[in-house]
């Protein structure tokens, strides 16, 4: 000790203060990559569509010329490595799908952005109602009877909502056949393999005589799924077609798992108008006695999407389908039918565009200011889902939801995003 000061107290507080700079200083570097790390990351989308020869460029500090080009050609898997300085370029050379990792400095991995390249196409708007019923691959129950002496049913668990695939192993397609080998049981136990969920399981159930002498088991059933909508689209190239932009739900709510399916005309019996959170709706009938449009190959959250060979009945010019990157507020036109015969042009506001949006069948917020479309219907009816979206000659969507509260509004889901789905169609 010397003048009263500790020397190991005087040795602490002389390296102290260095310690809590340097502390501080690694803080700082931590704060600042970290800032970095999300800012890229929020920045930079999950998923990304491309035609075919379309680039895409970073939306960091960009300059004129990217500082790099990442050719998405053949990889699957590429890294790209960014910085809030600089920015990369995607060059889409050959169609399919592409994992991007995403990097900062090197070595910190900031996210996966999932890229699809698809062909530049040229499709047919369409915009007229139709018809389309789905093949569930088996019978959708819709309700399980409540009386007693039809509580062998209810104690194998079958519900509303399951669809019944077959009969002591034995495939069923329809409801007459499942009648009839339930009338020919004699009354002894059969099983009824059924799917839900996506999954498969295995009811036993024993059918009670009825008043005529034969036997039931208590169940209401429909064959398949079907509803009315909107013709979105045909491609002349690929003989492929688009309808709705969203799904067709089977009784539990959920898309309903089709096997197949028909694409028919459809005719329009009367429309109730939208009005403030009431939705109108379009009704009408399936013409199932003419020939068919087409073949349904998916019914996905998407859309409805299949195959036509008969092209005559597209008859529309072709127009060049938009990128989303092309889509912009502003003046726009929808075709649709609500009253039935041959669609019409009318006039719409798109109010906004969503390119990054996580739920892609809301991609753009469009406003109906067409007095005539507005007098007819009061604004989005159901049934006018799929009715295609043009803007500056350009093919660029499709209607797809309605605002409860104010029908006027409704939401679009972008053209790409229909074109992409029907990709995975297996002709």
């Amino acid at each position: 000790m010397e003048n009263g000061i500790c020397e190991d107290c005087h040795y602490s507080k002389r390296y102290k203060k260095p310690l809590k700079q340097c502390i501080k200083a690694i803080m700082c570097v931590y704060l600042t990559i970290s800032i970095v790390t999300f800012g890229l990351y929020y920045t930079i989308p999950s998923g990304k569509i491309l035609y075919n020869g379309e680039d895409y460029i970073s939306p960091f500090f960009s300059k004129v010329n990217a500082n790099w080009d990442i050719i998405l050609s053949g990889n699957e898997k590429v890294t790209a490595d960014v910085s809030p300085f600089s920015n990369f370029r995607l060059c889409s050379v050959t169609t399919g799908n592409y994992n991007v990792n995403i990097t900062a400095l090197g070595f910190i991995p900031v996210k996966t952005m999932e890229v699809s390249v698809i062909p530049r196409k040229y499709l047919v708007p369409d915009g007229r109602t139709v018809g389309i019923k789905l093949n569930t691959g088996g019978i959708t129950v819709l309700s399980v009877s409540q009386e007693p002496q039809v509580s062998s049913v209810r104690d194998a668990g079958i519900q509303s909502g399951d669809v019944i695939l077959a009969i002591n192993d034995v495939a069923v397609l329809s409801s007459d056949a499942l009648c009839q080998i339930v009338d020919n049981s004699g009354g002894q136990q059969i099983k009824i393999t059924i799917r839900r969920d996506g999954k498969t399981m295995d009811c036993y159930v024993t059918p009670v005589i009825d008043e005529r002498g034969g036997y039931r088991l208590g169940l209401w059933m429909k064959d398949g799924v079907s509803g009315i909508g909107t013709l979105t689209y045909y491609d002349p190239q690929d003989k492929t077609w688009g309808a709705l932009g969203h799904g067709i739900s089977d009784d539990s709510g959920e898309i309903a798992d089709a096997s197949g399916g028909q694409l028919l005309p459809a005719g329009i019996v009367s429309v109730t108008k939208s009005s403030a959170n009431s939705p109108g709706e379009m009704k009408g009938y399936i013409c199932e006695t003419d020939q068919d449009m087409g073949q349904v190959k998916i019914n996905s959250s998407l859309g409805i999407y299949g195959i036509t060979t008969n092209k005559n009945l597209f008859y529309a010019n072709a127009l060049r389908a938009a990128t989303r990157s092309e889509v912009t507020q502003g003046e726009a036109t929808i075709l649709t039918a609500p009253m039935g015969g041959e669609p019409q042009s009318y006039s719409v506001f798109i109010e906004k565009v969503y390119r990054n949006t996580l739920f892609p069948g809301k991609g753009m917020l469009i406003r109906i200011t067409d007095k005539r479309l507005l007098d007819e219907t009061g604004g989005i009816v159901q049934g006018m889902s799929g009715s295609p979206i043009i803007q500056n000659g350009l093919f660029v969507g499709a209607v797809t939801h309605v605002l409860v509260k104010d029908p006027t509004y409704g939401y679009g889901i972008f053209i790409d995003s229909m074109i992409n789905q029907a990709e995975n169609i297996s002709q």
